[in-house]
């Protein structure tokens, strides 16, 4: 899809009270290739940990076509700290095959660009609890995959652009939440709440 600026955007929202998030630990993997955001995540040492209360991330891709369009957070650095909301930011320092070098502040989320694909994927999983309540519906919108298990058990896979909708069935309370995001080429974006 070419555009002339692609916005990589990741917004876990709590937005209701019914909905409250504790602290979500975020683990950040960059790999080769294209990766799908699903189970089991990657036995590699994360390149990235972080804890996190509220993402709402967002980063550009650079778009050949529009040379003069700003790239925006294109570094893991200043896409996990885009909202200012990031804590205890720590990278492995181990050397990463597919950036040849230990991921770093300023290594670019994606090396692909608005029009083409690269060569690696980022990959993150954020785990917390949430109060759920029976019957509340989730809207979840992604581009370029997502997965999410509540309470241990699969409950969505996507594995292309798109929304839904999730309706929890589960008692009212709080619950462990498992949600991996990836983004395999160019710009993407993840959106997860409660249906308002």
């Amino acid at each position: 899809m070419a555009l002339a600026r692609s916005i990589l955007a990741v917004s876990l929202v709590a937005a209701t009270p019914a909905a409250s998030a504790t602290v979500f630990t975020g683990k950040l993997w960059i790999l080769p290739g294209s990766v799908a955001a699903q189970y089991p995540i990657p036995a590699a040492t994360p390149d990235a940990t972080f804890i996190i209360q509220h993402p709402a991330l967002f980063s550009s891709a650079p778009s050949p076509s529009t040379r003069h369009a700003a790239i925006v957070n294109n570094a893991v650095g200043t896409f996990l700290t885009s909202a200012d909301q990031v804590q205890s930011l720590n990278f492995s320092g181990l050397s990463n095959p597919a950036v040849g070098a230990p991921v770093s502040a300023t290594t670019p989320v994606v090396n692909s660009n608005s029009e083409s694909c690269g060569t690696y994927s980022t990959y993150i999983e954020f785990t917390g609890t949430l109060r759920l309540i029976h019957d509340e519906f989730f809207y979840i919108g992604v581009d370029d995959g997502v997965s999410m298990k509540i309470d241990g058990s699969l409950v969505l896979a996507q594995a292309a652009d798109g929304s839904t909708f999730y309706q929890f069935p589960g008692a009212s309370g709080y619950h462990e939440i498992d949600l991996v995001y990836s983004n395999v080429c160019g710009g993407g974006w993840l959106s997860f709440g409660p249906s308002m």
